[in-house]
């Protein structure tokens, strides 16, 4: 390498850039790097750099010569002209495969026939006469062990009351970015900006992202019949692939201009004080907290047998499951909605798996390896709930589907995990994260199993009348303390009708997860207001 005098940032960006020197081929090393051929002169090559290493050296010689000069500058600098160069798109896309391809769901496509295969040939063995035993086995170890993990985290906060009084008067706020990612949302877009223009929060200091799929042109028409505010933007996300909700939000956050940064659907209503009760809880924590989760239900929940279910299930989850892996220090998937990030971690976090229909639950865990933090937060937001049972397996199967993407992501990076989190991470990834797609898929193998060949019947009887008993009381218990209204007692005497459709859908999602793996199953929103209407 020749030694030149190294030239300084404000230099630096008044000489301008020779985009020439960038090829295609390279640019994973120039992400994964940070770095960037800039100008050349003469025979010599200049780079502006984040940081220098032999990698980088070796590289750079390889490809570009000898003669070449490493300049440190600003890690965004150097972003900003990759991105204006190859396009926010590719960012969008490819950022976190780019930078740690370990951490990204597009590396797994042969894990994911191996883990698929585990789910199939244990299903086929419970048929068998000679194996039955051995595969009953293994799923009744695997069942015990996913409804005591649960259990226990539920039982840790099912006794927890929460009316601490806030003030808000002292707080200074910064600048918050609002991500709204829509498509195909035309009957609910009104709904939403009303929903974000309700909270309770200086307009000033709101940075509001309206992300549209840029062939999206009916959602961008129904958003032209609204005079927006000033502190909204509408965003058009040219078209690529994958086409999910995590790319959006990676391109959004190009242009965001917050301190902390949180993620609404199109089908929102969240807590006007959301934000301000997010913002003390950032307040009260150290360095390492990087998200505050809120809460998430349904306000449609009285509509049927399945809005009821889908709704308790949501309770049992947001109300007692989350908050008691929060207790007991454990990493926590994160919901799809109302998670808030500090945007100085998230962009250490390399921003969301645009390859993972699940992203929120796989960043909740990637956080956690890194060495950050997640907290709940007393603050509801209401969505939608599906009200046909087509549209909620639609939706439940991009659910499982993600989880198995993100169990075998962590799965891979199981010894991170474990410096991070210790042995309660990878009980979390095992019996939470890895073993919920596991028993939707094989239950309908075990009943037929044991109809056919009654083997082990009676230690399946004692447990599935231990787990609906306790399930039952749980429930009970839950249901009066959130003061639900009656009918949710009966809903809970049934609740196991509705969780026997989660078998539906994982076979759906097993058949995805193999075939399209980054297909996004938009759920359709909007319907329970026509529905309201028709009555």
């Amino acid at each position: 390498m020749q030694q030149l005098p190294i030239l300084q940032a404000d230099n630096v960006e008044k000489i301008k850039f020779d985009s020439s020197l960038c090829k295609e081929p390279e640019k994973l090393f120039y992400y994964k790097f940070n770095m960037i051929p800039w100008q050349k002169l003469n025979d010599t090559t200049f780079f502006m750099v984040e940081d220098t290493s032999r990698d980088i050296n070796r590289w750079v010689e390889a490809h570009y010569g000898i003669d070449y000069v490493l300049i440190k500058v600003d890690s965004e600098q150097i972003l900003n002209l990759l991105n204006s160069h190859f396009g926010i798109s590719e960012f969008a896309s490819n950022y976190l495969y780019y930078k740690n391809a370990n951490f990204s769901a597009k590396s797994i496509k042969l894990s994911s026939i191996f883990f698929a295969s585990f789910f199939i040939v244990t299903s086929i063995l419970t048929l068998t006469e000679k194996y039955t035993y051995f595969a009953l086995m293994l799923i009744f170890i695997i069942g015990c062990s996913n409804y005591l993990f649960k259990f226990i985290a539920t039982i840790f906060n099912l006794c927890e009351t929460s009316n601490q009084k806030v003030d808000y008067s002292k707080l200074n706020e910064p600048v918050y970015t609002i991500l709204l990612p829509v498509f195909e949302e035309s009957a609910v877009i009104g709904q939403l900006i009303e929903s974000v223009k309700s909270l309770d929060y200086p307009k000033s200091k709101l940075d509001v992202k309206l992300l549209v799929e840029s062939e999206d042109q009916e959602t961008l028409a129904a958003i032209e019949k609204y005079t927006l505010p000033q502190y909204f933007e509408v965003i058009k996300v040219p078209h690529s692939l994958p086409r999910t909700k995590a790319k959006s939000c990676n391109y959004a956050m190009s242009f965001a201009r917050g301190k902390y940064a949180v993620i609404y659907d199109a089908d929102d209503k969240p807590d006007p004080l959301q934000l301000k009760k997010a913002l003390i809880e950032f307040n009260k924590g150290d360095d390492k907290l990087a998200c505050v989760q809120a809460k998430l239900n349904y306000y449609n929940c009285d509509y049927n047998f399945l809005t009821k279910s889908f709704s308790l299930e949501y309770m049992n989850w947001f109300q007692y499951l989350l908050p008691g892996f929060q207790k007991m220090n454990m990493p926590m998937p994160l919901g799809g909605s109302s998670n808030h990030f500090s945007v100085k971690i998230l962009k250490k976090l390399f921003f969301w798996d645009a390859y993972n229909v699940t992203e929120d639950a796989d960043l909740g865990l990637r956080l956690a390896q890194m060495g950050y933090k997640t907290r709940m937060i007393d603050s509801e937001t209401l969505e939608e709930s599906p009200i046909t049972v087509f549209a909620w397996i639609k939706q439940r199967v991009r659910w499982i589907k993600g989880y198995m993407q993100t169990y075998i992501v962590h799965l891979k990076n199981i010894k991170s995990l474990y410096k991070h989190t210790g042995f309660k991470g990878i009980l979390l990834l095992n019996l939470f994260v890895g073993s919920a797609a596991f028993i939707f898929f094989t239950t309908p193998f075990l009943l037929l199993s044991l109809i056919l060949t009654k083997v082990l019947n009676e230690l399946f009887l004692y447990y599935f009348v231990v787990v609906y008993v306790t399930n039952l009381i749980l429930l009970v218990i839950a249901v009066k303390q959130q003061k639900m209204p009656f009918y949710f007692y009966i809903v809970s005497i049934f609740f196991p009708v509705y969780s026997l459709l989660h078998s539906v859908a994982a076979f759906l999602a097993l058949r995805e997860f193999i075939l399209y793996p980054e297909r996004w199953n938009k759920t359709q929103h909007g319907l329970w207001n026509k529905g309201n209407q028709n009555l």
